[in-house]
């Protein structure tokens, strides 16, 4: 080392990102290096007219995003032998041994589908066909820990924590803890048994929520509604850009609706429950959970409940929170019912600074055995499995909740069929800061045929957000003819 140029940087951190601590950075660097000018000519003078040192001559690289090759030899760093046949199964391997960009990459998105790596990188060995591929992996804590806070005009305040043991392993047993406390607290504990052979993970978990919400078109009720529930499923481990579960669950609601009928309460409803099986999808690309200039994101969900019994279903009780023309079953039994949602979200960059946002979101449900024309479903349906719409978070109160900004507080039960689209136009400034115009419509009938021409919701609004250490920050003003003018802000992240 001929010449080592080094200054402090006083009264910066390593948060210092602004723009303006980021020019001055690049200016004290560059006052810094003039200061040493004449030993820089110096050393530029000791080497001038020495001859360059001879660069080996190599083949042309090869463009894997355009030809294949042979590979015959598959190996791994970072893991034991013992690891190195669960990491990938060797019907996922090419059966001609030819590899590509796609191939590699597909077996790539495998391995960090097993959750148990914090990087996983590749290269190709050897200097001619056929070539030996590794894949370099770099393990991560086996245990994780989160904790997170958040606030908005819509829930106030909530804080969330998380706690897994085992949840990095590429196998083998694993044990994860949610708590949720603020307004709408709840508790989640969950088991599995993950395949080290590429099999589905086995799990069970049981969990509790409470709510507490304005709810309905004119936000006249106040809604309390406990629940508590417990779900089996088998769930696929080696999705890397999603999930897919399916299971079955058994669910109560003892404290359904108590505000809303609390003149008839007659205490903890211990009896009613709901047995139903479901499937859950996910599928996403997004390069950002909030802020994505590109990509696309997918789910959908289903749940048929095939037996339940209803309290308030039962002739027995008289029905006691309905006074004209309550519905019953025999027995008090809850007819089968479908309950289903799905959801569509791309980023299309348009630039380096606008996006467009497309969203689509629809909801469904159909009741066997019950006439929908003449009772509402919320007297058979379990009051989680409703479709709803509202908020500015999907699935928030209900699990067939559909976002629309229109309405940013609460919920509002909707019909059988339920329908949003929205559009987004998002300009990026100063790096973390971003501006949307956004219009929106939401449709509701009962009958697909009228779905077109009944119940429309239009909504027009802005928004300003920014990333922040803490999570975003969003600040929205919307408008409709229906509800008039509201405003809506937020930061953190989503739970």
């Amino acid at each position: 080392l001929d010449l080592g140029v080094h200054h402090e940087l006083k009264g910066y951190t390593m948060l210092s990102f602004d723009d303006a601590s980021v020019d001055d950075i690049i200016d004290q660097g560059y006052q810094n290096a003039l200061q040493q000018k004449d030993l820089f000519e110096s050393i530029a003078a000791c080497v001038a007219g020495k001859a360059e040192p001879e660069v080996a001559s190599h083949p042309s690289a090869i463009n894997l995003a355009q030809k294949k090759v042979r590979v015959d030899r598959i190996r791994f760093t970072g893991v034991t032998l013992d690891e190195q046949d669960k990491i990938i199964h060797k019907s996922e391997y090419p059966k001609d041994s030819l590899y590509d960009r796609s191939t590699i990459e597909r077996m790539l998105n495998n391995i960090y589908g097993t959750n148990a790596f914090e990087s996983v990188t590749y290269h190709l060995e050897g200097h001619e066909e056929p070539f030996g591929l590794v894949f370099d992996c770099q393990k991560g804590q086996t245990n994780d820990f989160a904790l997170g806070i958040r606030a908005d005009t819509d829930e106030t305040v909530a804080a969330a924590l998380h706690y897994g043991l085992g949840t990095r392993r590429l196998g083998g047993p694993r044990f994860t803890a949610d708590l949720k406390l603020g307004t709408n607290p709840a508790i989640k504990v969950d088991g599995a048994v993950k395949s080290r052979i590429g099999l589905p993970t086995i799990g069970m978990d049981i969990h509790s929520r409470y709510i507490s919400t304005n709810a309905g078109w004119d936000m006249s009720a106040e809604e309390r509604l406990l629940s508590l529930g417990t779900n089996v499923y088998l769930e696929d481990s080696r999705m890397r850009r999603g999930s897919m579960r399916i299971g079955f669950s058994a669910e109560m609601a003892p404290y359904e609706r108590y505000l809303e009928y609390q003149e008839a309460w007659r205490g903890w409803d211990w009896k009613s429950y709901w047995l139903s099986s479901f499937a859950n999808l996910k599928f996403d690309t997004f390069d950002d959970g909030y802020f994505p200039t590109r990509g696309v994101r997918f789910s959908s969900k289903a749940r048929f409940v095939f037996k339940g019994y209803s309290y308030d279903l039962d002739p027995d009780n008289h029905n006691y929170y309905i006074e004209d023309d309550p519905t019953t079953t025999e027995g008090g039994k809850v007819p089968s019912y479908i309950t289903s949602s799905v959801s569509f979200e791309a980023a299309i960059s348009m630039g380096s600074r606008f996006t467009v946002l497309p969203k689509l979101y629809a909801g469904a449900y159909h009741p066997f055995g019950v006439d929908y024309h003449l009772h509402n479903p919320a007297d058979y349906l379990c009051p989680w499995h409703e479709v709803t719409v509202g908020g500015f978070m999907a699935d928030r109160y209900t699990e067939n909740q559909l976002p629309f900004f229109l309405w940013p507080v609460g919920y509002r039960r909707s019909a059988r069929f339920s329908g949003m689209a929205q559009v987004d136009l998002r300009y990026c400034f100063s790096r973390k800061n971003y501006i949307s115009a956004r219009t929106g419509l939401f449709i509701r009938a009962d009958e697909l045929e009228s779905f077109f021409s009944y119940g429309r919701f239009w909504a027009y609004g802005v928004e300003y957000a920014r990333q922040t250490i803490v999570g975003p920050f969003r600040l929205a003003a919307q408008w409709g003819r229906v509800s008039g003018f509201s405003l809506y802000a937020s930061i953190g992240f989503d739970f």
